[in-house]
């Protein structure tokens, strides 16, 4: 394919087919992420494109490219919803704590509706989603990612639910815009249950079929 040499080292990189360019991304990725040395990503004229494709890859096997994928997460929500509920109703302060990996995390974050672009997330819109895009792997499930459903009551006792993704609070698109990103707790799970009313084994198994 080509080669580039690194000065620092001096050393010169041939690249001979397109699985060893891809070796070097992770290499360049992990090491920026682990000790944030650039060396290796200094080989690429534009990290973009693998990123883009790494990308597509989690898209349509992890994310929101097949109904399937994240409807299996409809189980997961209720039980979330249930303890939401009992949160409201309770008097105390408690939490639930659940660890999974990124092959939950990412299809419970995109059955919330969460990241998702107007226009098809596709190679062939490659140019118009390079720089400007909701769905970015690498921001939505780092190293530790998190989601959390943080519930709260005014001096009402009226129940609100805050949903954080790494921390940082979220809107949800099938909610009125709220700029405290503080939801009814009724609102969202009336939304909810109405999005997913199918949530049966037997639903996802049509879907497969």
């Amino acid at each position: 394919m080509g080669s580039r040499c690194l000065s620092l080292y001096t050393v010169c990189v041939v690249l001979t087919g397109g699985e060893e360019a891809v070796d070097l991304f992770n290499i360049c990725a992990f090491n920026y992420a682990l000790y944030e040395d650039k060396t290796i990503c200094k080989l690429f004229d534009d990290l973009r494109v693998f990123e883009f494709a790494l990308d597509l890859q989690f898209y349509y096997k992890r994310f929101a490219g097949y109904s399937v994928i994240y409807n299996q997460c409809c189980y997961l929500l209720d039980q979330i919803f249930t303890e939401i509920v009992a949160a409201a109703e309770s008097q105390k302060t408690s939490h639930v704590a659940r660890f999974a990996h990124a092959e939950t995390l990412l299809p419970l974050i995109a059955l919330l509706g969460l990241y998702n672009d107007s226009i098809p997330f596709t190679a062939r819109n490659y140019f118009h989603l390079k720089t400007k895009r909701s769905f970015r792997s690498s921001f939505i499930s780092p190293f530790a990612a998190n989601v959390v459903f943080a519930v709260y009551k005014d001096d009402s006792q009226q129940s609100y639910v805050l949903v954080l993704v790494n921390e940082r609070p979220v809107r949800l698109p099938f909610l009125p815009y709220n700029k405290k990103y503080l939801y009814k707790v009724s609102d969202v799970i009336k939304k909810y249950k109405s999005l997913n009313r199918t949530c049966s084994l037997q639903s996802l198994i049509e879907i497969c079929r």
